[in-house]
């Protein structure tokens, strides 16, 4: 896959998972246990900018996670996905996406949103250099999603 594809599957389940996240928080209000959610979120956004998705990310994202730079002054760059996370933080979470799309297409092989979102993110995975499906329990489809 070429690098620009690889951006736009970044880019796709960041805001997906972003969208989903903030319908969440709004439907259960000050009941929100933002923690995890807001740990997931933040290993995403790494997963993004080191897809090289970060100049792609909306506008109200880029705003909130922009830093100032020193250099020149006054101008504003995103930071780099090491510094959201470190890769041994997010790849096993792009790992474990993988394999529940993984598990999910198998379950339904009629699905072929789902047989393209386990392709995606088998991609992505791989051009991040996630670790690879784990085999020892048989195949993904086999495992609980």
């Amino acid at each position: 896959m070429t690098t620009p594809a690889i951006r736009k599957i970044a880019l796709e389940h960041f805001t997906g998972r972003l969208a989903h996240l903030r319908r969440q928080a709004s439907a259960m209000g000050e009941g929100w246990p933002g923690d995890p959610a807001n740990e997931t979120m933040r290993l995403w956004l790494a997963i993004a900018l080191a897809a090289g998705a970060g100049p792609d990310l909306p506008a109200d994202t880029r705003a909130q996670i922009e830093v100032e730079a020193i250099y020149p002054r006054g101008s504003r760059v995103l930071p780099a996905a090491e510094n959201i996370a470190e890769p041994h933080e997010y790849l096993p979470e792009l790992a474990r996406a993988r394999d529940v799309a993984l598990a999910k297409a198998d379950a339904n092989p009629k699905d072929l949103r789902a047989d393209q979102r386990a392709r995606d993110l088998i991609a992505l995975a791989d051009a991040l250099g996630a670790p690879g499906v784990d085999w020892s329990k048989g195949e993904p489809g086999r495992a609980a999603a």
